[in-house]
């Protein structure tokens, strides 16, 4: 869990990782893709998602949106819900005000849920490191380890 320094529509944020990996997958497969977070309206939504699938005690608000592994769409509903929330608390205020400040408090906390996310997961890398640092050192032209003078290995056909 990671509390944030600010608060969004009025309420302090606690992160916390999605429990379901597939979420998790979700997001960070959809982070790791240029043009989505190339374009400022898609990567709006994209951290937004990640905000609040990562803030538990604002998923079980009335109002709060359900996730159904469709991340931008999610995205615009968390915006929605969120503003819409702080509108609630701050009724004496100008509405565009409240708006523009939740966004970009919204896109602040988000971007630090998404580092979580993305951080979380195992990539490519990661497993071609792990795949690297398991495998036996052998010397070039080396014998098999039985000691047999058979030149046929477990990765080759025989033949």
């Amino acid at each position: 869990m990671k509390a944030l320094p600010g608060k969004v529509a009025g309420a302090t944020v606690i992160l916390q990782l999605p429990t379901r990996p597939s979420v998790r997958l979700g997001i960070a497969t959809l982070a790791r893709q240029r043009e989505i977070v190339a374009n400022q309206q898609t990567a709006q939504l994209l951290v937004a998602a990640a905000l609040l699938l990562c803030w538990p005690d604002a998923l079980v608000r009335d109002g709060a949106p359900r996730y159904h592994h469709q991340v931008l769409e999610y995205g615009s509903e968390a915006i929605d819900f969120l503003v819409g929330v702080a509108l609630d608390g701050a009724p004496a205020e100008d509405p565009a005000t409240v708006m523009n400040r939740t966004v970009r408090e919204l896109i602040a906390a988000g971007n630090i849920a998404l580092t979580m996310i993305t951080d979380s997961m195992v990539t490519q890398e990661d497993l071609e490191k792990a795949r690297k640092n398991s495998l036996p050192e052998r010397a070039p032209g080396s014998a098999s380890s039985s000691g047999s003078s058979d030149s046929t290995r477990a990765d080759q056909p025989a033949g």
